[in-house]
């Protein structure tokens, strides 16, 4: 996993829970680095799996909900890093539709050993709806949620909004994500 996912974890654990728990979740001792972390690195996605169920049990946060609020944090560090990616969607909805044929494909150019998620769009309705399928080798589902939900923050559309979730496995690597947006109120 690309290292600005850990740096901006560590981050985000700090802001939430403070130094003293950050420390205790950085210096697990199965972490593969010792507590190091860059953000231009790569690192084994079961480091990741280590800090978020470390800060998840000092923190007594269940992991689901840390995650998919860390997912929600990561879209936005990630918008502001490369908003050039996103610039031309005008839409929460119009940017989770191009994730998989523009964005990873971009991403994929800018990172050549990054290993990305497979986004496949299964239904989309103008800027209404899309249903789409998460699948990876990795189980990062409710990061993919997260994710969803800070991209439908960042277009201003969060709070009018409904994902709904279905765990075609349980182990968090294959997900359909149907996700609406309601026609009324502000849309940018």
């Amino acid at each position: 996993m690309k290292g600005v996912v850990f740096t901006s974890f560590e981050a985000f654990v700090n802001a939430r829970f403070g130094e003293t728990l950050t420390e205790k979740v950085m210096a697990h001792p199965d972490l593969s680095t010792g507590g190091a972390f860059t953000s231009i690195g790569y690192y084994p996605h079961t480091d990741f799996l280590t800090l978020a169920i470390a800060a998840a049990n000092e923190s007594q946060t269940p992991i689901s909900t840390l995650v998919k609020d860390f997912g929600e944090a990561l879209f936005h560090i990630l918008a502001k890093a490369h908003g050039d990616l996103i610039s031309d969607y005008d839409t929460a909805i119009g940017l989770l539709s191009v994730i998989e044929s523009v964005i990873h494909r971009d991403v994929r150019k800018l990172y050549t050993n990054t290993e990305l998620p497979q986004f496949d769009i299964l239904e989309r309705d103008s800027d209404v709806f899309v249903h789409m399928d998460y699948s990876s080798s990795r189980p990062f589902a409710d990061l993919a949620e997260g994710l969803i939900r800070g991209c439908l923050d960042h277009y201003g559309v969060k709070e009018k909004s409904s994902i709904e979730r279905d765990d075609i496995k349980p182990d968090g690597t294959h997900t359909r994500f149907k996700v609406r947006v309601a026609q009324n109120g502000p849309n940018r």
